[in-house]
């Protein structure tokens, strides 16, 4: 019943990011043919944008655990309390978001990019930054829905999005069926109009859908500042792992190109790739939240653990089969993206060190996802920052720049990350500590 539990929570958060990472490409597919400066005028606003994203990303991704605490409690009326204070707080976020994307031009001028490039990116992040006013509270829906044991809502949502992502940005990027040929801007339209018609949907089935019913989400409360206080004690720590993580790995991109163009290449094949098995990993994470939060809020931590248990054995029963055919059969994968038999040698050696921290990986994803459900946020964000910034880094320079051994250097120490994060991460679980944190 458990397993069963498990696999209904973590397929659709599989799924969405499936339909993310599908829309992503057909994107950059579609963008592709407007020019160079075009992908790479996106590909780096995209960049910007994520990473900017990613602190309110992490603030907000503790509803999942707040609000399966609530549920496993049985304080169902005060699960649409809670949602009130996150939407609040979100819709907040949004207007300091936006605030920073007025200071998008002059960011821009520090980092430099090509010529060519700026005023592509310019025209982008005038219209994608209206995203500010919804894109925040959407990512709280997507984990009050999770929260509440309900992740297919999310999931056909979030598909719903992608499809209409993508059929908007052929036509608007291209200009057919009589709409006007838009280029960038009209990649950058059509996920703002993606983005707000999801959110609308989702605030309809928040206020009056059946999955709500008996949670008082109609009932707008008055703010309350022990309840503020609480959801930033656990969501500023998120907020800050977040970006540590997605901030550690636009520096190890930024180093890898001191390593030359081949270099570059192999490791945005290599990184796609891999997004296989990570979505596996993150959706038993997810999953793993959800049950260890509600099971601590019905005082049974018992199955708090044994659920997190059970998710990594799942995730590494799918994730290490797969990374065997890393090994196996590399250049089924690598052929996808390059037919450079330089490249396709140097993508079987990264693919080889990828496969063998793939255990660990699944470790660190769905025991940090446990963690993250007993609010032990806190201990995840000072071991990324020691793991990543402290480790993973400055071994990324010492090995590949230093000591030339160039992506393969790079890439050995993203395996130590990986397993440092890992055994320190299964090790905190293993102490029982976070049993004992009050939500």
């Amino acid at each position: 019943m458990l397993v069963y539990e498990i696999i209904r929570l973590a397929f659709p958060s599989i799924l969405s990011m499936l339909s993310i990472t599908i829309q992503n490409f057909i994107d950059t597919a579609f963008i592709s043919h407007l020019g160079k400066a075009e992908v790479a005028a996106v590909g780096l606003i995209t960049w910007y944008i994520w990473t900017i994203l990613s602190f309110f990303r992490g603030l907000t991704s503790i509803t999942n655990t707040f609000i399966a605490r609530y549920l496993g409690s049985n304080r169902r009326r005060a699960i649409g309390i809670v949602g009130w204070h996150f939407i609040f707080i979100a819709a907040a976020a949004g207007f300091l978001y936006y605030a920073i994307g007025l200071f998008t031009p002059s960011i821009l001028g520090m980092i430099n990019p090509p010529e060519e490039t700026y005023p592509i990116a310019i025209d982008y992040t005038r219209i994608r930054f209206f995203e500010a006013f919804f894109i925040i509270i959407l990512f709280v829906f997507d984990d009050f829905f999770k929260g509440i044991k309900k992740p297919e809502i999310s999931m056909l949502i979030i598909a719903f999005i992608s499809v209409q992502n993508i059929i908007l940005d052929y036509l608007l990027i291209f200009g057919r069926f009589g709409f006007p040929a838009l280029g960038v801007k009209g990649a950058a339209l059509a996920t703002v109009i993606s983005e707000f018609t999801g959110f609308l949907i989702f605030l309809y089935i928040y206020l009056f859908g059946r999955s709500t019913k008996g949670i008082s989400t109609r009932l707008i409360p008055h703010l309350s500042l022990s309840m503020i206080k609480k959801i930033f004690k656990i969501g500023l720590p998120a907020g800050a792992q977040n970006i540590l993580d997605v901030g550690s790995f636009l520096i190890f991109g930024i180093i890898v190109t001191k390593m030359g163009t081949e270099a570059m290449a192999i490791n945005q094949i290599v990184i796609q790739i891999l997004s296989i098995t990570f979505m596996i990993g993150v959706g038993f994470s997810k999953a793993a939240t959800t049950l260890t939060s509600a099971f601590l809020g019905e005082k049974n931590p018992f199955l708090a653990r044994k659920s997190v248990h059970i998710s990594t054995l799942l995730a590494m029963g799918i994730m290490i089969p797969v990374a065997i055919t890393f090994v196996v059969t590399p250049d089924i994968y690598l052929k996808i993206f390059t037919n450079d038999p330089e490249l396709i040698e140097i993508g079987r050696k990264v693919l080889l060190i990828s496969a063998l921290y793939e255990a660990f990986d699944a470790v660190g994803l769905v025991y940090s996802g446990g963690l993250m459900g007993a609010g032990d946020t806190r201990f995840i964000m000072w071991i990324i920052l020691i793991s990543a910034w402290g480790l993973f880094l400055p071994f990324t320079y010492i090995f590949g720049i230093t000591l030339n051994l160039g992506i393969i250097g790079a890439w050995i120490s993203m395996a130590l990350y990986i397993f440092v994060f890992g055994v320190a991460i299964l090790i905190r679980f293993l102490g029982r500590k976070w049993e004992t944190i009050m939500i």
